[in-house]
């Protein structure tokens, strides 16, 4: 990776790599993505898309259609965030566009475990509480989020 991190976010989808958040050698949030273009080559990790918020042991999923949602983690107070976020794999204007906002959990979560449940891309994030019944391309960006 270009810059070292941990407990970052890590999905792949077709031949890339996306690493997304963790922490950096200073253990602060990151908020940036990096993303690996070929596994099956020598190809460099290049820049990818910002995330809204920096998110230490944040969460990731991808959608069999690309989109990468984000969510809980930790921010730099520590505290565990409930918002979650979209990232695309193949951005209109470039790979260095950002996040969208795009709601906020029941419950804040940092380190949970998650899975695409159904074709209506149902998400499992750690607790009862947190499934998120949702179309993810039918998402609006979140205008009241508050972290």
């Amino acid at each position: 990776m270009r810059r070292p991190r941990a407990s970052a976010a890590l999905v792949a989808y077709e031949s890339r790599l996306y690493v997304m958040g963790g922490t950096d050698d200073e253990w602060l949030p990151m908020s940036d993505c990096e993303i690996l273009d070929d596994l099956h080559s020598s190809s460099r990790w290049r820049p990818g898309p910002q995330l809204v918020y920096a998110r230490s042991n944040p969460t990731a999923v991808v959608s069999k259609h690309g989109e990468i949602l984000v969510f809980g983690g930790a921010s730099a107070l520590p505290r565990p965030l409930a918002s979650y976020e979209l990232l695309e794999t193949q951005p209109s204007s470039s790979d260095l566009s950002q996040g969208r906002l795009l709601g906020v959990m029941p419950h804040a979560a940092a380190g949970a475990a998650a899975v695409i449940l159904t074709d209506q891309s149902l998400l499992g994030a750690g607790s009862p509480e947190n499934l998120l019944p949702r179309t993810l391309s039918e998402d609006k960006i979140c205008e009241n989020c508050n972290e």
